[in-house]
């Protein structure tokens, strides 16, 4: 349920310092803050939309509309408005992204709060949840110029990978290295 006031916001009000509040999420407006990282789209969209390399599914050209599927959506950790991508139905301006945002000069994001929270919240190497030596690092995933989200897919497949490793018994107990 979107809670605001009741008018369709435009550019200038959108980045008002009122929250705004969606299932379980609190989304704050940051202007000049861009969220970097793509979600990936599903395969069977991807492939029946290959414009863009599939980023339609997950985007608007309403921010109100946006905001409540980024709310529905676990990996999203909040909605950036760009110059937009010509969609089925027109210029759509407003992405669900996920990860942390970095200064961007034309970009505003608005972040749930609580997601936001979970990012910040994860552990350090030296803990013992990564005593099998595995870390995974992606950066700019979906971010080449053509915006192929393929460096998500193969870091996906490489974690499927690493995970079925995992889970069989230790041969010689060396961790796994991935670069």
């Amino acid at each position: 349920m979107w809670h605001r006031t009741h008018h369709e916001m435009n550019k200038k009000s959108e980045l008002s310092t009122t929250p705004i509040h969606v299932g379980n999420c609190t989304f704050h407006a940051k202007h000049k803050i861009n969220l970097m990282q793509l979600i990936p789209p599903t395969p069977s969209y991807q492939a029946a939309n290959p414009k863009h390399g599939g980023r339609c599914e997950w985007r608007y050209q309403e921010l109100r509309l946006a905001i409540e599927k980024c709310a529905a959506v676990a990996a999203c950790t909040g909605v950036t408005r760009d110059n937009g991508l010509q969609c089925s139905g027109g210029l759509s301006s407003y992405e669900l992204r996920t990860g942390s945002g970095q200064p961007a000069k034309h970009a505003a994001s608005f972040m749930c709060k609580e997601r936001m929270r979970e990012l910040r919240q994860l552990r350090r190497l030296n803990e013992p949840e990564f005593e099998n030596g595995v870390v995974f690092i992606l950066m700019g995933g979906c971010g080449t110029p053509s915006n192929d989200c393929g460096k998500v897919n193969e870091a996906r497949e490489a974690i499927q990978s690493v995970r079925a490793v995992l889970s069989r018994p230790p041969s010689r107990g060396s961790p796994i290295g991935i670069a």
